[in-house]
Parts: structure tokens; C-alpha cells; sequence
């Protein structure tokens, strides 16, 4: 981490490594000298038990102005003092010789303050917190945890962050089944659907369902993904070419198969009110010659439960329905089963009526046939 640097020879100052090589020579001279047991004074103590601490290598702050990284240090020097158990009068001693840089300007600037002493490590880590971690950074974590959200990361990566976060607001995941609901709330509604269904009460069971969602879905994009033979440029659109007549959906296939229509929940991210969705078939992939990118993914759900992400979009792609052609737009999804999802919008404008008992789909032209 930025800011925190274990000790060795490029992390501490010459003149603290040439300090702590006297206090140690000094220690071992009068024990080999005085053969009879004598009381360590404190001097002797401090030297002692600087000399242990500085075996476990302890990280140097230089002032860093992450919050996040100040917080840190103070993390672990608290943990690594408490494991060397060094009495709690020297805490504060041993600590101020890791700060280095503005860090030390700061601390010297305190201990020139009159009538403030600070003698015990409590008082230390306030006033430490005050100056590197305010309430008002604080403040802006609990928020930041409360709308966490995955996003654009992965689930490894939305894991690390609310694990660094939840420590601001303990108070929000109280017990185990809190904080495996949190985490599971928050995940991207693609994995999420496929982790609520278990209904898990144990956060690292979340997290592991979630983690193994993750991969389900990026294998099935895989399938779908074209080949960009100019990688690495900038490309609005691109291609690929499995096998089938484009686009055409015969009326035997209507008659045989059935449309099946989706409401499409308003007009929404500006795009087309009017579009076919277009699905892939499991045994013959339906061909997509050209589409691309839209500005913002659709989460589009199926009548069994399912949810796909969509993305790709392919413009003015003709369908040949019964001798007549319509000029529509169509959106890729990676469902199996289905042909041809046609919006409710360009179902009521040609005035289709669904007759499910014979399976068919009447539609009337702007020519009247």
C-alpha cells in the first residue's frame, strides 16, 4: 500500500539505523560486563524492547494523505505491538519512531504544544485519527458502504471493497445473515438472480455462489463473443458469420414454433419503440452479419426466469414474414430456444392477433393484406 513501507535499509533514516546499532551494541557490552544480575533502568528497557520490535519489521508512515493508508499503519502497528506485548507506557515511543517526513513534522509540532502530553496510546491514536482520518472522511464511508454496489467489477473485487468498507458501519451488518444479505443486495442483478434463489444465510456462502455465477455467465458470453480482427482499435462496429439465411424467419417456423412477445417497459435509454429482439437458436445459430455497441446495457427477463444482459444492437435487418419483408431493428440476446421476440409496440401496430390455439400470429400490412 501507497504511503507504508516495511522497514529495512532503504525505508529507514541513517541516522535511526546507525541509533538503533549503538543502543544494541550498548545493550550486549553491559551484559557481557556486569555478570551479576543488576534492575534494567528504563533506558535500558526502551533499547531492549526497540531492538525486539524492530525484528518484525514494522511499517514507516511518511504522511501519506489517504485516509486509507494512514488507518492502515495505525492497523498495524497496533497489531504488532500488542503480539511483541510491549508495555503500554512505551507504545507511544516506539510507534513515533516509525513516522518519518511530514508525519514527524506533524508529531513534533504536538509535542511542542504546551500542557499536552501524549502518554498513553489511546490518546495517540485520537489524535492521530484527528489529523489523518477525520469524522468527515468517516462520514463519507459509511455512505460509500451503504450505496455500495458491484458495477463494473468483478465479484473478487466487489468483495475486497465491502470488506474494506464494512468496518465504518458495523452497525448495518449486526450478524452473519445481515451481512451475507448486504453483500448479496448489492451484487449485479445478472449474478444476483442466480445466487438469490438458494436463499443463503452465511456471507462466505454468497460470496462463493456469487463467484461461481460469475464464471457461468462470462462462459456463455464467450460463446456469443465475435472475432475482432482489429484489436486494440476502436470500433463502433464489428461482425461474424455463423451459418443460416439471414434473418428469415419462414412460416412454417411461425406455425411450428410460435411467437413468443415481450412488453417492453417503456422507452427506455432512447432506444427504438418498435424492434424485434433477436435470440439464438441452440442447434442453428441465426446469423448476425452486423451490430454494435449500445451506450447502455438492458437487463431483459424471460417468461421461464431468465435474464440476460444486452448490449449489441443491429440495425435496419430485414425479416421475411410470409412473402412480406419488414425492415426492423434487433437487439442479440444469448437465450436458447427462441427465434424472434417481437416488441408488444410493433405487435399492436401491424394489429397482430395471437391465435394460440392453431399457433399462429395474424398480422395486417400497411398494404391491408
Amino acid at each position: 500500500m501507497a504511503g507504508i513501507e516495511g522497514q529495512n535499509e532503504n525505508d529507514v533514516s541513517d541516522s535511526m539505523r546507525i541509533m538503533l546499532a549503538i543502543q544494541d551494541m550498548a545493550s550486549t557490552i553491559r551484559e557481557t560486563n556486569n555478570h551479576e544480575p543488576h534492575q534494567e533502568t528504563q533506558d535500558d528497557q526502551i533499547m531492549r524492547i526497540q531492538g525486539e520490535f524492530r525484528k518484525t519489521r514494522p511499517p514507516v508512515f511518511k504522511g501519506d494523505p489517504n485516509p486509507m493508508v494512514a488507518e492502515e499503519w495505525l492497523r498495524q502497528m497496533r497489531r504488532k505491538m500488542n503480539e511483541q506485548r510491549v508495555p503500554g507506557n512505551l507504545k507511544v515511543t516506539i510507534a513515533s519512531t516509525y513516522l518519518e517526513g511530514q508525519a514527524y513534522h506533524w508529531w513534533e509540532s504536538v509535542l511542542a504544544i504546551p500542557d499536552v502530553e501524549i502518554a498513553t496510546w489511546v490518546a495517540f491514536e485520537t489524535i492521530f485519527l484527528e489529523k489523518y482520518f477525520p469524522e468527515t472522511m468517516k462520514t463519507m464511508k459509511v455512505r460509500e458502504f451503504t450505496n455500495l454496489y458491484q458495477g463494473d467489477m468483478t465479484v473478487g473485487q466487489y468483495q475486497a471493497k465491502f470488506e474494506e468498507l464494512m468496518r465504518f458501519a458495523p452497525y448495518m451488518i449486526p450478524n452473519e445473515s445481515a451481512k451475507a444479505k448486504k453483500f448479496e443486495e448489492g451484487l449485479r442483478l445478472e449474478v444476483k438472480e442466480k445466487v438469490e434463489l438458494f436463499k443463503l444465510k452465511k456471507y462466505v456462502e454468497v460470496v462463493d455462489r456469487a463467484l461461481m455465477a460469475e464464471q457461468r455467465i462470462l462462459s456463455s458470453k464467450r460463446i456469443f463473443e465475435p472475432k475482432n480482427p482489429n484489436r486494440g482499435q476502436s470500433s463502433k462496429r464489428q461482425r461474424f458469420f455463423p451459418s443460416r439465411s439471414r434473418h428469415n424467419v419462414q412460416e412454417d417456423n411461425l406455425h411450428n414454433k410460435g411467437l413468443r412477445h415481450q412488453e417492453q417497459q417503456g422507452d427506455h435509454n432512447n432506444l427504438l419503440k418498435d424492434e424485434y429482439m433477436l435470440v439464438v437458436e441452440q442447434n442453428e445459430p441465426t446469423m448476425v452479419e452486423e451490430y454494435e455497441f449500445m451506450k447502455s446495457s438492458l437487463m431483459i427477463g424471460s417468461p421461464l426466469g431468465k435474464c440476460a444482459e444486452v448490449n449489441k444492437l443491429c440495425r435496419s435487418c430485414i425479416i421475411e414474414i410470409s412473402d412480406h419483408k419488414l425492415v426492423v431493428d434487433l437487439m442479440i440476446l444469448e437465450f436458447m430456444g427462441y427465434d424472434v421476440i417481437l416488441g408488444m409496440d410493433l405487435l399492436t401496430q401491424f394489429k397482430a392477433i395471437l391465435d394460440c390455439d392453431r399457433k399462429m400470429v395474424n398480422m395486417t400490412l400497411s398494404d391491408g393484406s
